[in-house]
């Protein structure tokens, strides 16, 4: 697992907990996979794109918890 991909499910993990939502419902909502947190855990990875997706998905929900 590379340094990126652990950056990626730190940053899924702390989303989670923050918002009270498993690591596979932020996956689901950011790309349609509730799979891809089980993938990444297990040293698998996703593409750039993907991951792009996903950290824009935690950038505005961060931006929302911010706000509440």
């Amino acid at each position: 697992m590379n340094h990126e991909q652990q950056n990626l499910i730190n940053r899924i993990e702390a989303a989670a907990e923050a918002s009270g939502l498993s690591a596979a419902t932020i996956c689901e909502r950011a790309v349609g996979n509730s799979r891809l947190y089980d993938r990444l855990t297990n040293g698998g990875s996703c593409t750039y794109k993907i991951g792009g997706k996903i950290h824009q998905f935690l950038d505005g929900l961060e931006g929302l918890e911010a706000t509440q």
